[in-house]
Formats: C-alpha cells, sequence, structure tokens
C-alpha cells in the first residue's frame, strides 16, 4: 500500500468550453498544468500522478510526458456523472489502496505546487482528520432569497448596525482545486467529505475555469505573472527566424543585397540550451541565404523555404522521432500558426501578432531579434 497518489479527473467533452481540459494556458493544456503541479510538490514520483480519462487526445498527451492514465468508461465520463464515481472507478483500478488519494482539478489553473506540499504535511498530521480542502476565507456580506421572495442577511443581521467585512464570522469558500482524502473513510462512505473537515488556505488564485471568461481571464492573469511560469523540458525546439531572431526588418543596399541584425545574446541562450541536450531547429518560410549563414554560425539545423510550418513539423519530429507534445516552437506571427497548433509547447515573442495573444500560447517578455532564446534558457533552467 502506498502512502498517497494524485488523481486528476479529465473528461473530454464540456459544454461551457469545447475540449476544455486541454485549453492551453502558459502554452500548457490545463491537464498537464495539473500534473506538473502535483510533481512540483515533490510529494510523490511521476508515476503514483494518475490522470482518469475516455478521451483518446488526453490520454496521448498524458502518457507523453510520462504520467500514468486511467482509462474511465463513457458511462462515468457524461456531465450526470459524479466525481466520487471517477474515484471509486479509479481505486478499483490499483491492487492496493493508497492510504490518501488527493483529488486536483484541472480546471483550476493556478494551483501552487507549495499548497500542496503544505497541505499534505498537514493531513498527515492531524489526529482523525478525513478531509482537507483548498479554500479562501470570505469576508463578504451573503444573503439568500426567503419564501415570501426577498432577500435575507444569512451571516449578517442587516436590522442592526452595519458591522465592517473583516468583523464578520469567519467563513470558508471551497476553491475545488485539490482536496485531500482519507481512501479508508472514503472506501466506506462514498463520499469525498468526511465528519473531520478542515481547510487549507490556498496562496494562489482562487479562479476555476467554468466559462469562456474564466478562461480568458486565466490567460490574462499567467501573463502577469500570476503563480510561477515554467516550461516543462522539450525534446525539440523549433523557431521560427525572421520575427524571433531577428527584430522582424530587413537592410537593403543600394546592390540590393538583404541584410539583418541579430542579437548576440541568442547566440549565448542557444549555446547554452544545446548543453542541455535540446536539440534546435531554424525553420524558415523564407530562402534568403542569410537565414542559412546564420544557422551555420549558431551550428543548428536550418530549413527554408518552408511554406507549412505546420506540416514541416510534423515531418521534422517523424524524422527525429519525437512526439509532437514534446516539441516547442516559438513563433511571431500568422504563417506560424499551423505549428504553434501541434505542438504541446507554443511560444510567442512579445510582439507577436495579435491574434496569438488570445490563444494561450506562452508569451515571452522579449521582443523578437533582442534576445530571445537567452530568456527561454531563464525559464527552461528555473523548470529543470
Amino acid at each position: 500500500m502506498s502512502e498517497m497518489v494524485f488523481i486528476i479527473p479529465a473528461r473530454g467533452g464540456s459544454k461551457s468550453i469545447p475540449r476544455k481540459n486541454l485549453q492551453l494556458i502558459d502554452g500548457q493544456p490545463l491537464i498537464l498544468r495539473a500534473c506538473f503541479a502535483c510533481l512540483g510538490s515533490g510529494i510523490v514520483e511521476r508515476d503514483k500522478i494518475y490522470v482518469s480519462t475516455d478521451d483518446d487526445e488526453i490520454f496521448a498527451v498524458v502518457r507523453s510526458h510520462g504520467f500514468t492514465v486511467i482509462r474511465r468508461p463513457v458511462e462515468l465520463a457524461s456531465d450526470s456523472a459524479s466525481t466520487e464515481s471517477a474515484l471509486t472507478h479509479f481505486l478499483q483500478t490499483l491492487s492496493a489502496p493508497p492510504k490518501v488519494l488527493c483529488l486536483v482539478q484541472c480546471t483550476s489553473p493556478f494551483i501552487s505546487s507549495a499548497d500542496l506540499k503544505i497541505a499534505y504535511e498537514k493531513f498527515v498530521s492531524t489526529p482523525m482528520v478525513d478531509t482537507i480542502f483548498s479554500a479562501t476565507v470570505v469576508h463578504k456580506f451573503l444573503w439568500k432569497q426567503g419564501p415570501e421572495g426577498f432577500l435575507r442577511g444569512t451571516n449578517h443581521d442587516p436590522s442592526s448596525q452595519r458591522q465592517r467585512r473583516q468583523d464578520l464570522e469567519i467563513e470558508y469558500l471551497e476553491t475545488g482545486a485539490f482536496t485531500f482524502i482519507d481512501t479508508a473513510k472514503f472506501g466506506k462512505t462514498g463520499n469525498r467529505f468526511g465528519e473531520r473537515v478542515l481547510p487549507h488556505i490556498i496562496s494562489s488564485s482562487e479562479l476555476e475555469i467554468d466559462s469562456q471568461d474564466d478562461l480568458d481571464m486565466a490567460r490574462i492573469l499567467s501573463q502577469l505573472g500570476n503563480g510561477t511560469r515554467c516550461i516543462p523540458i522539450p525534446e525539440l525546439i523549433i523557431s521560427d527566424f525572421d520575427g524571433v531572431m531577428t527584430n522582424n526588418c530587413a537592410y537593403i543596399s543600394q546592390d540590393g543585397k538583404e541584410a539583418v541584425r541579430v542579437s548576440r545574446a541568442d547566440g549565448l541562450g542557444i549555446a547554452e540550451i544545446k548543453k542541455i541536450g535540446i536539440p534546435i531547429v531554424i525553420m524558415s518560410s523564407e530562402t534568403n541565404p542569410v537565414v542559412q549563414v546564420r544557422g551555420q554560425k549558431l551550428s543548428v539545423k536550418t530549413l527554408t523555404g518552408v511554406k507549412d510550418k505546420g506540416k514541416a513539423t510534423l515531418e521534422l519530429c517523424a524524422e527525429m522521432g519525437v512526439h509532437r507534445a514534446k516539441v516547442l516552437y516559438i513563433g511571431n506571427d500568422i504563417n506560424d500558426s499551423s505549428a504553434l497548433e501541434l505542438v504541446g509547447h507554443p511560444v510567442v515573442t512579445a510582439d507577436c501578432h495579435y491574434t496569438l495573444r488570445n490563444k494561450g500560447y506562452y508569451l515571452l517578455k522579449t521582443r523578437g531579434g533582442e534576445g530571445v532564446f537567452r530568456e527561454l534558457f531563464e525559464i527552461l533552467l528555473a523548470s529543470s
């Protein structure tokens, strides 16, 4: 019997947002954000982080990153199916149940690994506790509708002198991000909440994605640095040239020769990334010799005259034996879209075309031609 496992339910269907659990924030599907938050807690190894899904694409994405996937029956993945039914099915697939089960919701995009660790330590050190769930403290005046149709105060008396918000009785709002559960108690009751329940006040945003507005807000918050921004180490990096390794401008002399401005910081960043062992490929739609010259200078494979970058990316993945979910692509404009939509780690420059900004791609702080690869190296270094 293991001490602890994470379980992340992630069905394929969603009415509010199609394919919700695969929507991107910071260039990463929601399901993977949850998986890596669990891994970052250091509580368990990767093979103790499980995803329960009925969906082939979610299955493939999760498996490509080395996490364990449990196939959930279709009847347990409908709109009416309860989370408890998914938990029960999951436990039935294990040879032995863990002592502690942590239910993690991937539609809470800012789960903190530190919160998971602290909440787990609290759970195992608190005698007789059945459940600890993620929560925030509520300091709001709450009302509900009475039988006659008018509102009544639920946590305050509106007929008495108005209280200050901070003087209200403490109440806790369940965020749904995670719940630590005593597995034996769950097995007896079929309910994730036992009789002895405690909250863990989270340090991150309580935002839960139920609508497109929530998803848009999460993408904005992520770009503002809400929580830790990271990119899992890819197996291959593909980069556009113009607008990424240049400032998207060209200098043309009176005799018609063309030149571009590049950043030495990119050279340093690429050299350091190659030391980590990640191959880099430059992919450009241009046929100008300057692209090949720069590629040779940096000692990286260079493809020029590429008309369909999505198709070329798939061909490159097949040639190099890399799953597209483990590829990082850096682009800046609409002709990069077909490749950005295919890979597991889409990244765009700070000055990318506006249509790429609302896709959930990882938005760098660096503009094209000003050291994009230097920033990328720092991000990968922090993620490793």
